[in-house]
């Protein structure tokens, strides 16, 4: 009798590969071969995930045009409830707004005209093999200064930089 072949959950032609992949990859390689290829991955959450999608709601309400801060504490209400959040969860978000109403403060950002958001981008890259790689990612925003009128890209994910040199030498034998 055949063994059956496990079908693998991530396809690097089809589903090419971004920022948070690599980084992924580059942190743990078997971690990331059973969660991307083998498709598993553990349940539940973590507070410090919990807090950035908090954090990360409040950037994009306020982008779009929430400015009040009594506003944003509402529409977070909201998002919290419409979710089933826990006790714990909103009292964390509590700390979240706490500290977003700081960065607000510290980062003015009455001067920029925002015209895009969250935006999506796949660019395919041709390999050595005749195929190409697609390389996924998102723009944070992009906005125009009011009073330069110069355009600016904006990222908040991170600042860390991807080791290319590891990477290149790494590929080949684990992919």
């Amino acid at each position: 009798m055949a063994k059956r072949k496990q079908v693998s959950k991530w396809d690097l032609y089809e589903d090419g590969v971004s920022y948070s992949a690599l980084s992924k990859f580059i942190n743990d390689r078997e971690r990331f071969r059973i969660r991307a290829v083998e498709g598993l991955s553990p349940g539940g959450s973590s507070e410090a995930l919990e807090f950035g999608n908090i954090f990360h709601n409040l950037l994009e309400w306020y982008s779009e045009g929430i400015k009040s801060l009594s506003t944003l504490q509402r529409r977070m209400a909201r998002y919290l409830r419409e979710n089933g959040s826990s006790r714990e969860t909103v009292t964390m978000a509590n700390i979240v707004f706490e500290v977003f109403s700081m960065y607000t403060d510290y980062w003015d950002d009455s001067d920029k005209l925002f015209f895009e958001q969250e935006n999506k981008f796949r660019i395919h890259v041709p390999v050595l093999t005749g195929q190409s790689v697609p390389i996924n990612g998102r723009r944070d925003a992009a906005y125009r200064d009011a009073s330069t009128k110069t355009v600016y890209l904006m990222e908040n994910k991170t600042k860390a930089q991807i080791d290319h040199v590891w990477l290149e030498s790494a590929l080949p034998f684990n992919l």
